[in-house]
This record gives C-alpha cells, sequence and structure tokens, in this order.
C-alpha cells in the first residue's frame, strides 16, 4: 500500500487533503507517513505566514475595537431613543457582546501563555484563533457603523421639512451623538462626601478650580479629619476625597500644567436642590445665609449668591450674615471699583456684627481689595485668600488673626510680612510672592510658629533670618524657597549668601517630613549660581524636587529613593545624569530644563528607568546624542524635546539628521512634542502615539519618512490612534496628503504659519484644502492660522461629521469656505457641518460673502468673525452689503461676535429668530446703522459695545430694560 497525496486544497484555517490508497511494499509505510507529514508541515507554514500579520495585530485591533464603540454605542443608543423600528440595532448589540468576548479571550490568552510552562503550544493556537476572529468582527462593525450612519442621513432628509424637526434636533441635544452616556445616576456621592461635593457649588459654573484651593478650603471649613493615629496629613486625606469624587464622575479632572476639577455640569443643577435641602448654602429655616458668594451676575435666586454693590447692600441683608462661615468673591473686573466695593460691604457687615464665625475670607483674582482695620475681630478666620489681588499691604489688624491657618499672598506686592507672623502657632500654609520678593522680618525673642507645614515662594537675601528663626520650623512638608544676592558689594555678597546656603542646607537636612523641595540661586543677572547642596539621603519621605542652580554630580549619587518627580535647571552637570537617575525605583516624572546638562551625549542603559511616564529636555545645547537601548523608559507615556540645537537623532541608531523609533522603542509612548530641533530631518514611526506636536523643525520635511520630498504624506494608519496633531513653522513643508482611514482616530488638528503649504489635506490639487467624505471621520477641533499661499476650503456633504470646533485664521488668500469653489464666499449647505458648535473667522482679507441657508448649521452655539475687511453679507442674501438672520438660520446660536467689518452696513434678525442669544459682541463696525428691533424680546441678553457710531448708542439705551450693556465706548460722528 502507498500513499498518494493529491487534491491539496487551502483554506484560511484548514488543509484538506485527499489521499489514495495503493498497494506497496511493507517496507516503504515509514517513508510514505514521514512524506505525508513533511507536506502537512509544509503546508501548515503557509497558512501561518499568511496570517502572521493579524496574529501579531491581534492587540492593535482590540484597542481599535475600543475605541469604535466609544463612537457607536452613543451612535446606537441615539437611533434606539428615536423609536424607530428597525432590526439593524439587535443586529449591532449582537456583534458587541461577541466583539467583547473575543477581546476578553484575547487579553486572557496573552497573559496565560506568557505565564505558561507547559502547554504553551496549546495556547499560541488559540490565540491565533481568536486574532482571525477579531480581524472579522471588526469588518463587521465597520459595515454596522456605516450602515447606522446612513439610516441617520435618509431620518434627517425624511424630517428636514416635517413638524417633527424641532423634537428630533432636541433629542439630538439631549443624547449628544459622539459624547459617550452620562454617568449613571447609581454612582452617588458618599454620604460622608455630600459637603465636599457641595463646596464645588460655589465656584462659578464650567470654571476650572485648582486642587490646591479646593483641598486648602476643605481643610479650613472643617471638612477633612485626620487621624491621630494615621502619619497622613489632612491635605493628602483631602487629595484622597477628590480622587473619590473623580470616580463617582461628579468631578471632571483636567491637566494644563496643574491640576484643575470641575463639577459635572449634568448633575449640577440636582446637587445644587440637594444642597439646598440639607442647608450648606442658607439656613432651612430663615433667612441666615451659611456661605455666600459674589458671583458678579444673577444671583439665580439664592440668598447665597449675591453681586455686591455699595447700592445695594441693605442692613435688611447684612442681617442675614450674622452666622456665615465662608466668603468667596469672583468679581474679577478691572479698575478699583470691585477692590472698593469688596472693602466696603466687609466694614457695614463686620461693623453690624456680622462675620464674627466666619473661617474663610477667599477674595482670590478681585483687584486690590481694601482690607479695613475691622478685620482682626474676625479671629474665627482659619483661610485668607489673596493670591492674584496685587495687594500692596496687609492691614495691621491681620496679628490678631491668631488662629489663621492658611494665608496666601502669592502674586501680590506685599514686601515685608508683618512681625506678628513668627507668633501665629497655627498657621499650617503660607504662600508667599516670590516674584515681588516677599521677606521675612527679623524674629521676636520667642518663635511660635512651629505648626507650619507649607512655606512657598520665600525670598531670600543676605538678611533673611536663617539661623535660630527659619532653620527651628521642623514640621516643613513643602518648602519654596528663592535664593538672591542684593549687596552691591559683590565680595560681601558672595560671603554672606555663601553662609545662607550652607545654613539652608543644613536645615533641610534636618527635616524629617520634607515631601516637596524647590530651590533656586540667581545672581542679579538671573543667572544661576551654585546651590551649594551636598546630600538629601537624610529625606525619607521627599518626593518632589526642583533645583534651580549649579550642582555637582556627586548629589545625584545622594539622592532619596522615594523621588518621584525631578527636576533640573541650569545645573551644569559635566556628566550624563541618567546614569544615576536611571536607578531611582519611583522616578515617574524627569524634567532636565536650560543649561542643565553640559554633555554632549545621553544614555539610557537597559532596565534604567522602571516607572518613568514623563521626560522633557529642554535647551540642552551641546547635546548630539540620546542614545536609548531597547529595554530602558518601558512606561514612559510622554517626551518633549525642546530647543537642542544640535540634537541629530533619538535614537541615533540609523545615523545621523534622522530621529527614528524601532516598534520597541517606547512601547507606551503616547504624547511626542518636538521644538526647534534644526538639524532633524525624518523620523519613523511612533504606533501607539495618541498626541503629536511638531514646532519650528526648520529642516523637518515629511512626516512620517515619504518616498516624495517637500510634502508630510500619511500612508494608510501610520498613527493608527493619533487623536491630537499640531504642525507649527515648518518652513520647507508644502503639502499634508491624507489617504482616507490614515488617521482613524485623530479628534484634533492643528497647522500654523507654515508659509509654503498650499493644500492640506486632499486631491494633488494646489492651492486648495479638501475634506472628503471619509477623511477625519472623528475630527473634533480644526484649527487653520497664518497659511499665506492657502485660498479654498472645501468641505463635502457628510464629511468632517464630528467637527465641533472651526477656526480659521490669518489666512489672507483664502476666498471660499465651505462653498462653490472659487467663488470668493463663505457658504454652509444644510448637510455640511451639522454638528459643529463653534466657528471663529478672523483676518481673511479676500472673504466677501458669508451665505447659511436655513437648517445648517443647526447646532452652533458660537460665532465670531472680525477683521474681515471685505466682508459685505453675513448670514443674508449674497452681494447685498448686509448682515439678515431669519428664523431658521442658527436656531441654536448663544454668542455672536462681530468687529472690525468696515463694509457692514445692516444687521437684520426676523422675528423669532435667534432665540437662546445670551451675548452679542459689535466692535468696530463704523458703517453699521442700526441694530436689531426683534433683540428686543430675548430676555437676559447681554451686549457689549466698543468703538460704536453714536446713534448706535442711542439705539441700545432704548431697548428692553433686561438687556444690559457691559460696556460701551462710543465714537464721535
Amino acid at each position: 500500500m502507498s500513499l498518494n497525496i493529491t487534491n491539496v486544497k487551502q483554506t484560511p484555517l484548514t488543509l484538506q487533503v485527499k489521499i489514495e490508497r495503493k498497494p506497496t511494499e511493507k517496507g516503504n509505510y515509514s517513508a510514505m507517513a514521514e512524506a505525508a507529514v513533511s507536506f502537512l508541515i509544509e503546508n501548515l507554514k503557509y497558512v501561518i505566514v499568511s496570517y502572521a500579520e493579524k496574529l501579531t495585530k491581534g492587540d492593535e485591533v482590540v484597542r481599535w475595537i475600543e475605541y469604535e464603540f466609544e463612537t457607536l454605542i452613543p451612535h446606537l443608543e441615539r437611533f434606539e431613543a428615536i423609536a424607530i423600528s428597525d432590526e439593524l440595532p439587535g443586529k449591532i448589540r449582537d456583534i458587541i457582546r461577541r466583539a467583547e468576548d473575543l477581546a476578553g479571550t484575547h487579553t486572557k490568552l496573552k497573559i496565560r501563555m506568557g505565564a505558561a510552562t507547559f502547554n504553551k503550544a496549546i495556547y499560541q493556537v488559540n490565540l491565533f484563533t481568536t486574532s482571525i476572529k477579531l480581524h472579522g468582527v471588526k469588518e463587521e462593525i465597520s459595515d454596522c457603523r456605516r450602515k447606522l450612519l446612513d439610516k441617520f442621513e435618509k431620518l434627517r432628509d425624511d424630517e428636514e421639512n416635517s413638524d417633527c424637526r424641532s423634537e428630533l434636533l432636541e433629542k439630538s441635544e439631549k443624547l449628544q451623538l459622539r459624547d459617550p452616556p452620562p454617568p449613571v445616576e447609581t454612582q452617588t456621592v458618599p454620604s460622608y462626601l455630600r459637603r465636599h461635593a457641595f463646596y464645588l457649588l460655589l465656584f462659578p459654573p464650567n470654571q476650572q478650580v485648582p486642587a490646591r484651593r479646593l483641598i486648602v478650603l476643605w481643610v479650613a471649613e472643617g471638612l477633612v479629619h485626620p487621624n491621630k493615629h494615621d502619619d497622613k496629613s489632612a491635605e493628602q486625606i483631602a487629595r484622597g476625597y477628590l480622587n473619590e469624587l473623580m470616580n463617582v464622575g461628579l468631578v471632571e479632572e483636567k491637566r494644563r500644567g496643574k491640576l484643575t476639577c470641575s463639577i459635572d455640569p449634568k448633575r449640577r443643577d440636582k446637587l445644587m436642590e440637594e444642597a439646598h435641602k440639607d442647608g450648606f448654602l442658607e439656613a432651612k429655616e430663615g433667612d441666615d445665609v451659611h456661605r455666600l458668594v459674589d458671583h458678579n451676575g444673577a444671583s439665580d435666586g439664592r440668598k447665597a449668591f449675591v453681586k455686591i454693590q455699595r447700592k445695594s447692600t441693605s442692613s435688611m441683608s447684612i442681617k442675614n450674615y450674622r452666622y456665615a462661615i465662608s466668603f468667596l468673591s469672583f468679581n474679577t473686573q478691572e479698575g478699583s471699583k470691585p477692590g472698593e466695593d469688596i472693602g466696603d460691604f466687609l466694614q457695614k457687615c463686620i461693623s453690624a456684627g456680622c462675620f464674627l464665625s466666619l473661617r474663610v475670607l477667599d477674595l482670590e483674582c478681585v483687584f486690590r481689595p481694601k482690607l479695613p482695620e475691622t478685620l482682626g475681630r474676625l479671629i474665627a478666620m482659619k483661610y485668607l485668600g489673596l493670591r492674584w489681588t496685587y495687594l500692596e499691604q496687609l492691614p495691621n489688624s491681620v496679628e490678631k488673626l491668631f488662629n489663621l491657618q492658611v494665608l496666601d499672598v502669592k502674586h501680590t506686592y506685599i514686601s515685608v510680612l508683618p512681625r506678628s507672623i513668627w507668633r501665629m502657632q497655627f498657621l499650617t500654609h503660607l504662600y508667599l510672592s516670590e516674584a515681588y520678593r516677599t521677606r521675612f522680618p527679623h524674629p521676636p525673642s520667642k518663635v511660635t510658629l512651629t505648626a507650619l507645614e507649607t512655606l512657598w515662594g520665600a525670598f531670600v537675601d543676605e538678611e533673611t533670618p536663617i539661623q535660630g528663626a527659619l532653620d527651628t520650623l521642623f514640621n516643613i512638608r513643602k518648602l519654596g524657597l528663592s535664593c538672591r544676592s542684593t549687596t552691591s558689594k559683590q565680595s560681601e555678597a558672595g560671603v554672606k549668601m555663601l553662609e545662607q546656603l550652607k545654613a539652608i542646607n543644613k536645615w533641610i537636612s534636618n527635616l524629617e517630613f520634607l515631601e516637596s523641595l524647590r530651590l533656586k540661586s540667581r545672581d542679579e543677572d538671573n543667572i544661576a549660581v551654585d546651590l551649594h547642596l551636598t546630600s538629601l539621603k537624610e529625606n525619607r519621605r521627599l518626593s518632589m524636587v526642583y533645583l534651580l542652580g549649579k550642582l555637582e554630580s556627586i548629589l545625584l549619587c545622594r539622592l532619596p529613593a522615594s523621588l518621584t518627580n525631578v527636576t533640573l535647571s541650569g545645573s551644569d552637570l559635566q556628566l550624563d545624569p541618567l546614569e544615576f537617575l536611571g536607578r531611582l525605583p519611583n522616578l515617574t516624572i524627569l524634567r532636565l530644563l536650560g543649561h542643565s546638562v553640559q554633555s554632549s551625549q545621553m544614555y539610557c542603559s537597559k532596565r534604567s528607568f522602571p516607572r518613568l511616564k514623563l521626560l522633557w529636555i529642554w535647551k540642552l545645547e551641546k547635546l548630539k546624542d540620546f542614545h536609548v537601548e531597547e529595554g530602558s523608559l518601558p512606561c514612559l507615556e510622554e517626551l518633549e524635546i525642546r530647543e537642542c540645537q544640535n540634537l541629530e537623532a533619538l535614537p541615533s541608531q540609523l545615523g545621523s539628521s534622522q530621529m527614528y523609533c524601532s516598534n520597541r522603542a517606547f512601547p507606551q509612548l503616547k504624547i511626542l512634542r518636538i521644538s526647534k530641533l534644526q538639524k532633524l530631518k525624518n523620523f519613523g514611526l511612533l504606533p501607539w502615539l495618541e498626541e503629536l506636536e511638531i514646532r519650528e523643525c526648520q529642516n523637518l520635511e515629511a512626516l512620517p519618512s515619504p518616498k516624495r520630498s517637500s510634502q508630510m504624506y500619511c500612508s494608510e494608519r501610520p498613527f493608527p490612534y493619533l487623536k491630537v496633531l499640531r504642525i507649527m513653522k515648518l518652513e520647507k513643508l508644502k503639502d499634508l496628503h491624507v489617504e482616507d482611514g490614515s488617521l482613524p482616530c485623530l479628534e484634533e488638528l492643528e497647522i500654523r504659519d507654515c508659509p509654503n503649504i498650499e493644500a492640506l489635506p486632499g486631491p494633488q490639487r494646489s492651492s486648495q484644502m479638501y475634506c472628503s467624505e471619509s477623511a477625519f471621520s472623528h475630527l473634533k477641533v480644526l484649527r487653520i492660522m497664518e497659511l499665506e499661499k492657502l485660498r479654498d476650503l472645501h468641505v463635502d456633504d457628510g464629511s468632517l461629521p464630528c467637527l465641533e470646533e472651526l477656526e480659521i485664521r490669518d489666512c489672507p488668500n483664502i476666498e471660499a469656505l465651505s462653498g462653490p469653489l472659487g467663488s470668493s464666499q463663505m457658504y454652509f449647505s444644510k448637510r455640511a457641518l451639522r454638528y459643529l458648535k463653534a466657528l471663529r473667522i478672523s483676518k481673511l482679507e479676500k472673504l466677501k460673502d458669508f451665505h447659511v441657508e436655513n437648517g445648517s448649521l443647526p447646532c452652533l452655539e458660537e460665532l465670531e468673525i472680525r477683521d474681515c475687511p471685505n466682508l459685505e453679507a453675513l448670514l443674508g442674501p449674497l452681494g447685498s452689503s448686509q448682515m439678515y438672520c431669519s428664523e431658521g438660520a442658527l436656531r441654536y446660536l448663544k454668542v455672536l461676535r462681530i468687529s472690525k467689518l468696515e463694509k457692514l452696513k445692516n444687521f437684520l434678525v426676523e422675528e423669532g429668530a435667534l432665540p437662546y442669544l445670551k451675548e452679542l459682541e459689535i466692535r468696530d463696525c463704523q458703517n453699521m446703522e442700526a441694530l436689531p428691533r426683534p433683540l428686543l424680546h430675548i430676555r437676559k441678553l447681554k451686549i457689549k459695545l466698543t468703538n460704536m457710531p453714536q446713534k448706535i448708542g442711542k439705539e441700545a439705551r432704548s431697548l428692553n430694560p433686561n438687556v444690559n450693556i457691559i460696556e460701551q465706548k462710543l465714537a464721535l460722528e
């Protein structure tokens, strides 16, 4: 018998082999079996090679599916909410469940395969099969999303002229097509955090509150109770409370240099009702106010929110503040009037016996408030916030506030603290003005300032009392000192400052509880000088250190292992610091700023920086090479390189003038910012990148490396997860061409000051920006600025379906926006940019017309048009030299700003148009003849007129009393 293998068929997952039996000799069985097995192995190899790409990209597909669900599920929920009987939602739900199961199976198999010693091959086969299925599900999801959007478009066209249109738009607004669903109501705030959450209601809506401000206010109000048996400070406990509020979705967190937070606007109204029932703001019975807020606006019908003016405060209302424990003012108007009004209000209240139980007085950002001498009667006060007030001096009565725990005079002009500061035995946090050199006075014979934990922004010169005064404060947790000589004689100044710095060094070594240290040493020319810092190894709780001044390299060997955040500036280190800093096991943030390193090379060895997430390299002029060995920086998420003029490569495996990142380099990198790298020409792919910013790289021609010069070319998925792309001042860049689907996750695109760019992105037609229906399907923000050669921006109907913000500035040759090409007009059809919320246009010299069809831009809330000297018609019939708004145009517009439109004469508004307009600003429109009469029927409209004809001012005065004219500067006729 013999084996004859014929008719082999290859399918994606199987091999079909037809075996025929033939008579053969007995001894040939083994040879025939061996031949059959060899044949099967060869074909199996072929199948594995064919699908190896899908196997290796399993993780990428899982991430793609997760991101796609963020947009697909809100689409689906909105479609179901409109109550249309259709089989598509059920099919999509089934696919979603199947995709989630496969993604979970894929993740588990990868973990188990990595840990398995036996049966690893079985896990590998299962992983292979799961990856193939994931690719199939991915295609199904893309198909469903396309079908769902097609049904939406058809539905919109059907409802366009029906009575249901307004109802459909309302549902669209509530459900927010692209946003994730609101937090689940079952995620209630824990009972012990309710009053902490109520405190956020005191701040104006949509205002970002610095976390440090909120935390110290909680502590001052007595809302945080440290455990005597716990080593945590009250601020650390309060930070934990803030994290809990974020976890339940009540507080949103944003980080732009500093951590800020704000309350979820969707839950603000309900929380306000709960605070009112709880008596947090006002007494449940009676007129007593517990917490008073000056919002410089409408009181919203609540006694706790007022607008403080001299004429508005009566004796009857003042009596309601007898038991108030907090007073916060958010009056940020310019001029002396707000400060005078606050001072007069405080004087009246204190003289009438009110505010005597006040614990918190927060006047941050109120310009120079006139603090009365009677302030010393508020002996219960624990928090006095005067940051950004530019106050010149404190009243003498401050010395009577012995219960004060927090004094914040940062960003003020207070030069010397009162001598009584040394006797404030309960003072815990003291924030001073480093820029204005706030000094400590010489201490009395007995110093009782022993509870101080935060001393931030103190100025130290030759006369500052260090020995026997500041160095007796041993409970310091946060210390920020700025050292600078003020003596004109250099020799004497050098000797005295050397003694001061040595005393500071000794004091720091004795601070057992020190957690944060910022130490600066500069001369009168603002040049960094020696810090004379020898060691920080004894400060075992130190987590953050910022050092500005020259250091010895030996100090890097004497840093505590507890450090998580290190910033060096002006250190003048001759050796590569990464060799020493890379050994710190907990380091997550490293910033090497101007002149901190003088070495020409820096090297990251294998397994160095095991937890580093952020790395900044700024102004290292001598740095030429930055080598990163494979296996180092495994957790790096943000990398910023700025003004390193001689840096040629990162990492430099592929030679000079090129930045190249292999697939294994920076596996977790999400944010990359490059600025002023003159020798950089190209760089390779970073597949996990989410934010990319390139600024002032004169020789950079392409991203990523193209085959054609002077062109930025994005082929299919070079950055599959990129969400933010900013391109600024690239002189050699001419074109940006993006293939459909190459940037599938992009949400924000900004292109600024690229003088040679002619087209972005679109067909290869010069001087034109073209957005097709498939490009930028998830883009939300588009900014185009200072592109001299750009002429047209054409947007197809249905393209940019998710765009919410569009800004076009200083493009002198642009003639058309979203209109017929080459027509010198701005035109929006009914289906273009349907979800746009903000449109800002400025300095478009050749733009003549701006026409909006009825029903187009249905979601627009903010419109700003500035400095377009040739614009004749705005919103109205083309070529009519007037501004005309019909009843169906811009129905949900809330803010309208018009400035420097020289040829605009009339602004006509139909009855019932612009029903939701809240703010109207008109500036420098000298030929405008009249304001629209129908604005009289818009309630609570704020109008701001600047440099307008006198007749416009007279007409504004005759408007409805509900209209508030904020500012009016009338031009002479």
